[in-house]
């Protein structure tokens, strides 16, 4: 787990050396990358790291990666946009309507099959209505508009995803290899997914809170309830900051080996 936090630490270093780089280059343009898939174990995306590092992100993964950079991005700073597979009509309206009112300044679009020929294919005039609503209507309205939450806060904690991943992959043994779509099958993803979209049927808009903003400032007092899913590992701080928010009226739930290991 320490060499997955030096990994994920000295990636996200590197992005954050290339866009001062490329600020240095055109100060006026963000800065930042495209396929940023969901919270997992490899490849850096520890988001808590990750968005004090880039100006610009496409959040690959649906629900799970937006609304995780929507909790980790205060008044909308970072432009945020996600990629769109067109499945059906319905689909692709909803998902428009549904990423512009949780931040996103737009999508990136996966055209392959899109037209025939060079002549598109007929749901995009379907759609089209939609497009320019939310373009010249909708989206300067969210621009200047302020998230509010629910006051319920789900924990990020990213150790949790590196033992989500060592407690899956012994499961797994000498197959894991073979095993692909780690954010379908990953413990930690299923759990979050959960109870995300529990919460969320409920007509409750959760935030997901930082370990590192636990760590140096507690957790916020705005919030009345702190989910903590598959919350493996747990620091000292933390479970100081946990156990304070609780003695101060704040509700903790927590669903299962909730801090049977620390942050090593």
């Amino acid at each position: 787990m320490n060499q997955l936090s030096f990994n994920d630490s000295h990636w996200n270093n590197f992005l954050g050396d290339l866009t001062e780089y490329t600020n240095s280059l055109d100060p006026a343009t963000p800065v930042g990358f495209v396929g940023a898939q969901s919270p997992d174990a490899f490849g850096g995306y520890d988001y808590a790291k990750i968005m004090k590092k880039i100006q610009f992100i496409e959040a690959y993964g649906l629900d799970d990666t937006q609304t995780v950079v929507r909790s980790f991005n205060p008044n909308n700073a970072i432009p945020v946009v996600s990629t769109h597979f067109h499945k059906t009509t319905q689909d692709t309206v909803w998902q428009a309507w549904y990423s512009i009112s949780h931040g996103n300044r737009g999508f990136i679009g996966w055209v392959e099959g899109w037209f025939d020929g060079k002549t598109p294919k007929p749901w995009h005039a379907e759609v089209a209505p939609h497009y320019k609503e939310l373009g010249q209507k909708i989206g300067p309205l969210m621009m200047k508009t302020t998230w509010i939450g629910d006051k319920v806060a789900i924990y990020y904690s990213h150790p949790s995803i590196q033992m989500s991943w060592i407690l899956d992959a012994e499961a797994h043994g000498k197959t894991w290899p073979n095993r692909n779509g780690n954010d379908a099958r990953a413990t930690w993803s299923l759990v979050n997914r959960a109870w995300r979209k529990m919460l969320k049927d409920e007509g409750i808009q959760p935030d997901y809170i930082s370990y590192d903003n636990v760590i140096k400032s507690g957790i916020p007092p705005e919030y009345k309830v702190l989910i903590l899913p598959s919350t493996y590992c747990l620091s000292d701080v933390e479970a100081k900051e946990i156990k304070k928010f609780c003695e101060n009226g704040g509700t903790v739930i927590g669903d299962f080996l909730t801090g049977v290991f620390d942050q090593h």
